[in-house]
C-alpha cells in the first residue's frame, strides 16, 4: 500500500509536467514578432563622369614677355653675325628675301613696330623703287628695305638708323673699308654746306655713313655712325644715289678705294659736285 507521502509527491510531479507541457504548447503555437528594422538615410553621392587623364599631356608653358627696348648690343650685334652675316640683316638677304617675306620678319621681330608697306613712287627709277619700313621699338628712328616694283620684288637695299655704330668693332672683324665717298651737300634751306662720309665695303655688301655733319668730318679710326645699309655685293649691286636735284646716278661713278687714314678732303672727288670738292684744301 503506497503511502500518503509518496502519493502527494508524484501529484506534485504530474502538476508540474502538465505545466510545462501548457508553456511548450503556448510557444509553438504563437506566431514570431517581428523587431522592427530602423532606416538610417544615407547621403546621396552625385554622379560624376570619369576625366580622362592629362598627367602625360604636354606642359603649356607662358610666353615671354614682349621687350620693352632694344638691348644694349642691339647695334653692333649684325657684324657680329646676329642672327646672320652681311649682307644679310635680320634675316633679310638682298637680292633673294621678297618684299611680302620681309613684311612678316619685320612684323615678328620683337624689337620693330609699325611696319609698312611704302607705295612705289615711279619718279625715283624706271619701274618705281617701294619699300617696307619700320620703327624700332618705342623709338622715333627706324629703317626700310626697298625694291623694284617688279614682280616678284625682291629687296634690293636695307638701310637703318639710328643706332651708333663704332667704327673700331668694324674693323676688327672686317678690316678697312674698300671705298670711300666724301659728299658735300648744299641744302636748299641753308647756304651752308652739309657733310656726308661712306665708307663702304664692297665685297661684304654693306656700308655705314655719318650724314650731314655741320663741320667738315675727320676719317679716323674711332670715328662712329649712325647710318646703315646693306646691299647685294658688288658694284651693280651698290643703290641709286640722288643728287640735289634728285637725278639718280650710280655710286660706282663716285666711288673712291680706301687708301687710309686721310682726310675728309683727299677723298671727296665727287664728279657731281666737282667744284665744291676743290674748294676743300687738301693737306
Amino acid at each position: 500500500m503506497i503511502s500518503s507521502k509518496v502519493q502527494a509527491l508524484i501529484s506534485r510531479l504530474l502538476l508540474a509536467v502538465l505545466v510545462l507541457g501548457q508553456v511548450f504548447l503556448s510557444a509553438c503555437g504563437s506566431e514570431p514578432q517581428e523587431t522592427p528594422t530602423k532606416i538610417v538615410a544615407t547621403p546621396t553621392q552625385p554622379i560624376t563622369t570619369p576625366q580622362p587623364s592629362i598627367t602625360n599631356s604636354p606642359t603649356v608653358q607662358p610666353l615671354p614677355p614682349t621687350p620693352t627696348s632694344l638691348p644694349n648690343d642691339w647695334a653692333s650685334r649684325w657684324f657680329r653675325g646676329t642672327p646672320c652675316k652681311p649682307p644679310c640683316y635680320e634675316n633679310i638677304i638682298p637680292g633673294k628675301t621678297t618684299r611680302d617675306e620681309a613684311q612678316k620678319i619685320f612684323k615678328d621681330n620683337p624689337f620693330m613696330s609699325k611696319v609698312e608697306i611704302g607705295q612705289p613712287t615711279p619718279s625715283l627709277g624706271e619701274d618705281g623703287t617701294g619699300y617696307v619700313s619700320w620703327t624700332w621699338k618705342n623709338e622715333f628712328s627706324g629703317g626700310s628695305a626697298t625694291y623694284k616694283n617688279i614682280s616678284p620684288y625682291v629687296i634690293r637695299t636695307i638701310g637703318s638708323g639710328g643706332r651708333l655704330i663704332n667704327f673700331p668693332g668694324i674693323i676688327k672683324l672686317y678690316g678697312e673699308p674698300s671705298h670711300v665717298w666724301a659728299k658735300v651737300y648744299f641744302p636748299y634751306y641753308d647756304p651752308a654746306p652739309s657733310y656726308t662720309l661712306y665708307l663702304v665695303y664692297l665685297s661684304s655688301g654693306f656700308m655705314v655713313s655719318n650724314q650731314k655733319f655741320a663741320n667738315l668730318p675727320e676719317i679716323a679710326f674711332d670715328m662712329t655712325f649712325n647710318n646703315l645699309t646693306f646691299f647685294v655685293p658688288g658694284l651693280d649691286g651698290l643703290p641709286d644715289v640722288y643728287d640735289s636735284s634728285y637725278h639718280p646716278f650710280k655710286f660706282k661713278e663716285i666711288l673712291v678705294p680706301w687708301e687710309g687714314f686721310k682726310s675728309f678732303a683727299y677723298y671727296c672727288r665727287d664728279i657731281k659736285q666737282e667744284k665744291f670738292c676743290k674748294d676743300l684744301k687738301t693737306p
